[in-house]
């Protein structure tokens, strides 16, 4: 065996990562054996003999802060114990080692340890999207040979033909302009039955650079795949697993490009596939999203689009990046509700600029939407906390701003602080809630659990300043993610 590819905990149950199984088909393209785990989906399936009065949210907190996780840290190191000394059977001669997000950070440093002790004569390669906050450290402590920065579809490969000759421990790469290039994932590893949809990517990175956002900072130019490429995908995955007939873009903003989205909605009206899809789309208006786009999202299989809205206030959507009026916001609702497909919406408290005003003028936009709440066109909400991450335009602007970091690593201004925001998020769900808008609980419990903690200090996490990511599930770039 060439490699195993693991992806640990922490994200949702409901579909394998892309990376590993992106992964898997690079290196059988060059004649390397691999073998996918989905170490994430083990964890779930045993949650209650591990952990029997928690779910799978409740470890949410648990994973993040190193006090709260010692309390886990006994079960979760034999877990990691077993995982390793089942891949030391296989005899690899690498081991790949995707962290995700923060949520695997420490669960990561544990299993690395037993990757060490149980299968010491692999080479072992880390990557993923929270790789780059790890990284050194993780090299520094002997626990990777080689940290993967980047987009890892053609590195990879390179390593293994090398012989791990490379000099570099921490080897940052290019962004991978020719997105066809991109194989089709490979999950013949995987017990597909004990999933409910998939992930599919028509594009990488984000044509628009919100303030707080750091999707352009971690993926770079925005890049699309070719349509017909995407589509070759779709039949493939759609034939090998028929019983899986929801797909989700993991692209941060599909309607990014409407030319492009325009024929991609063209190509899937015309296809035969019994599937339906999610995504995220930006707020268009009328010249950039037409009625007739609109009934192309539907007949495409259009189930549910996602709209970041973040705030009520014109100029608190403005400072972020948001360039779209109510207007444009009431024109899609009122299209997405003719033609039939539904929304979630996400709302943001505790912007470094949102005044009293401003988050009343959220509350009042709430009010104003509650008809489309109650038709159904707006299926949830979702409300979380401000955060600011490392690198994004907002954390770089921190000084202007007057922005500080208190010694656990949690931003403040003046009365903005981390139990302020965390009030403001349930001012605002409560006043959803009493308007009839539904919330996703069980995303919403993940998203803000840690705020919530009493005595969650960001310093435990090993990082400089606060990271905490707001990704969706699936995956921009493929570095071991």
């Amino acid at each position: 065996m060439d490699c195993v590819l693991c992806s640990l905990p922490k994200y949702a149950l409901t579909s394998p990562l892309q990376g590993p199984a992106i992964l898997k088909a690079a290196l059988a393209a060059h004649g390397f054996s691999s073998q996918v785990l989905d170490l994430n989906q083990e964890m779930g399936r045993r949650l209650g003999d591990l952990f029997p009065n928690l779910s799978w949210e409740d470890l949410e907190p648990l994973l993040l802060m190193h006090p709260s996780y010692s309390r886990i840290r006994p079960q979760i190191q034999q877990l990691c114990k077993e995982w390793a000394q089942r891949i030391a059977a296989l005899q690899p001669r690498s081991v790949g080692v995707s962290i995700f997000t923060d949520r695997s950070e420490w669960i990561a440093e544990d299993f690395l340890q037993s990757l060490r002790t149980h299968v010491p004569y692999a080479k072992i390669i880390i990557g993923g999207a929270h790789c780059e906050y790890v990284a050194d450290r993780f090299v520094q402590l002997n626990l990777a040979d080689y940290a993967i920065i980047g987009e890892g579809e053609q590195i990879l490969p390179e390593l293994l033909m090398g012989g791990f000759t490379d000099p570099r421990k921490v080897i940052k790469i290019p962004f991978l302009n020719d997105l066809s290039l991109v194989p089709i994932p490979d999950y013949t590893d995987l017990n597909m039955n004990r999933y409910y949809g998939l992930y599919l990517s028509a594009s990488r990175s984000c044509p628009h650079h919100c303030r707080f956002c750091e999707v352009f900072k971690r993926f770079g130019p925005f890049r699309l795949r070719p349509v017909g490429q995407v589509m070759d995908e779709l039949r493939t995955l759609a034939g090998k697993y028929p019983h899986l007939k929801l797909f989700y873009f993991t692209d941060s903003l599909l309607n990014g490009d409407m030319g492009y989205f325009r024929d991609l909605l063209q190509e899937l009206s015309r296809s035969d596939l019994d599937i339906t899809w999610e995504g995220f789309l930006t707020v268009p208006n009328e010249k950039q999203m037409t009625p007739e786009d609109f009934d192309l999202l539907s007949q495409s299989g259009a189930h549910l689009v996602k709209i970041g809205v973040e705030s009520g206030s014109p100029e608190v959507r403005q400072h972020m990046g948001k360039k779209f009026d109510e207007r444009a916001l009431v024109y899609t609702l009122n299209q997405l509700g003719r033609v039939g497909v539904a929304a979630d919406l996400l709302f943001m408290t505790g912007y470094p600029t949102e005044s009293a005003d401003d988050f009343q003028q959220s509350l009042d936009l709430l009010e104003r939407l509650a008809p489309y709440s109650q038709s159904g066109v707006i299926a949830h909400i979702r409300v979380a906390p401000t955060d600011i991450v490392a690198g994004t335009p907002l954390w770089r602007q921190r000084e202007k701003l007057g922005i500080g970091h208190d010694a656990g690593g949690e931003w403040f201004l003046g009365p903005n602080t981390r139990k302020r925001r965390a009030e403001l998020t349930e001012i605002m769900r409560s006043h959803a809630k009493h308007f009839g808008f539904r919330i996703r609980e069980s995303q919403d419990k993940e998203r803000t659990a840690v705020y919530r903690h009493p005595k969650f200090d960001r310093s435990d996490t090993g990082r400089n300043l606060a990271h905490m990511t707001n990704k969706k599930t699936g995956t921009s770039g493929t570095s071991l993610s």
